[in-house]
């Protein structure tokens, strides 16, 4: 499968409405900051097991799968945080066995589970799953769909918790970040959320050279000899979630405002997280060199980062229509 996808079911033909993106509540409220933080410290935790660990499986879906998976998700019209769900899953079932069959029915499995995970009320139904397998693969019955499902979730172990995954760091850092500047971060959080999970999405089309290229790019500067950003191994640096996101959330305003703006993030960031300032600089760096390399060569890629450039100009006019308020405020109250 490339380019668009063309799908069996358009919006108007779904029992319920979709919806873009869950967008979670940003609270700014200085009382939200002890909850917000509470819960980024259990993150934080759970990373540095995982980095002291051995005992983990590493996210390694091949490209081929992930850009399939990724097709059938956007003929369910599925949210972004299904997508990466989905994708974590399928490589979590794809270590587990030993034999791959029927690989697309069992994308579309994960996509069911991931979707229940997050969407419930929202996650495709039946009759839109055997219509979208149809057009990808052949017509299956709502019986091999329940059959297929009951098989990733027993190989699975049952085990389909998210809350440790990638979106739920982005979430986790973005919401602090947040809270602590309220007064300097002068984005739309919702329109900001959206464009990250873009982003994410993209990374996810070339998960481990963003990885390698943030490694490359940092001793390349540095002159370090230490290789992996100084992580135990090339599996545990590819497992840092709270780098991973870090360093998208640094992509968009370095492309929105620049250098001097884009440090200001680092440092906020780094301080949060208690990364090096030179780490996050480099994950940052290489998502986007890993992006733009990966859309000379894709068609899906390059036709998904247009749609992040253009979420980043709404992103950029709703920050400068905000400063002009702003300043037709301030303006106002001086002639009172």
């Amino acid at each position: 499968m490339s380019g668009a996808a063309t799908t069996g079911i358009e919006a108007e033909d779904l029992d319920l409405p979709r919806v873009i993106s869950n967008v979670p509540l940003f609270a700014l409220e200085k009382a939200s900051f002890e909850e917000s933080r509470e819960s980024f410290d259990e993150l934080l935790n759970s990373n540095s097991i995982i980095q002291a660990s051995d005992a983990f499986t590493v996210y390694d879906l091949e490209d081929g799968y992930t850009r399939d998976l990724f097709d059938i998700c956007d003929r369910l019209l599925v949210t972004a945080e299904v997508k990466i769900y989905a994708a974590i899953l399928l490589n979590k079932y794809i270590c587990a066995v030993s034999d791959i069959r029927d690989v697309r029915l069992r994308m579309i499995s994960v996509i069911q589970i991931a979707s229940k995970m997050h969407m419930m009320h929202f996650s495709p139904r039946v009759h839109e799953l055997i219509a979208v397998m149809k057009d990808v693969e052949g017509w299956v019955s709502p019986e091999q769909l329940v059959e297929s499902e009951l098989i990733v979730l027993e190989v699975l172990d049952f085990d389909v918790m998210m809350h440790s995954s990638p979106v739920a760091y982005l979430e986790a850092i973005l919401h602090t970040l947040a809270v602590k500047h309220a007064s300097d971060f002068k984005l739309n959080l919702e329109m900001y959320w959206k464009t990250v999970l873009q982003l994410l999405e993209l990374v996810y089309l070339s998960y481990s050279q963003a990885f390698e290229l943030a490694d490359e790019t940092y001793r390349r500067r540095t002159k370090e000899c230490n290789m992996y950003l100084n992580r135990r191994s090339f599996n545990h640096l590819r497992m840092d979630y709270v780098l991973l996101a870090c360093g998208i959330i640094c992509v968009p305003i370095s492309r929105l405002f620049g250098y001097k703006k884009l440090l200001q993030m680092v440092h906020d960031l780094s301080a949060c997280a208690g990364l090096r300032t030179g780490h996050v600089l480099a994950m940052g760096a290489g998502i986007y060199d890993a992006i733009m390399k990966d859309s000379r060569m894709h068609q899906s890629t390059f036709d998904l980062l247009v749609k992040f450039d253009e979420m980043l100009l709404s992103l950029k006019n709703e920050a400068s229509k905000s400063r002009r308020m702003a300043r037709k405020r301030r303006a106002e109250e001086i002639n009172v």
